[in-house]
């Protein structure tokens, strides 16, 4: 239980749009997330809300669904979070944020051979950050 707690706290302070190094994104997105940004401040399902709408047109970017991602996991929504997770990590299969919330909730999940296999790979490279070698 205090894994989930810590990984939970975690996914909470994780804004929005914070992307050190992501995939790009147009002008139209990164006015969205900024919006959504400040919504999460004081109202996480509103802040979903408004991404969730660009999502279901079906063009959005990995940083969208990643950030749609976080939110859902910061609501405890575990499954939809894994899923937007992944479909990030579809349309940006190098993208280090994406996985790393994938990862977690996987083992929010306690799915935690999945979570660790796909962080095995990431760990034994030489440029591994902190964040991937403290979860894994």
């Amino acid at each position: 239980m205090r894994i989930k707690h810590y990984i939970g706290i975690f996914l909470s302070a994780v804004t929005v749009g914070a992307m050190a190094k992501g995939p790009a994104i147009s002008r139209q997105e990164a006015t969205l997330l900024e919006q959504a940004t400040s919504i999460a401040a004081t109202n996480q399902v509103a802040a979903l809300e408004l991404i969730e709408a660009t999502r279901e047109r079906g063009r959005s970017s990995a940083p969208v669904h990643y950030s749609a991602a976080n939110l859902m996991a910061a609501l405890e929504r575990y499954e939809e979070a894994e899923r937007a997770y992944r479909m990030a990590l579809e349309k940006a299969p190098d993208f280090d944020e994406a996985e790393m919330g994938l990862a977690r909730v996987l083992a929010l999940r306690d799915e935690w051979a999945e979570a660790e296999q796909l962080l095995r790979a990431r760990v034994a490279k030489e440029d591994a950050t902190v964040e991937h070698l403290l979860l894994y």
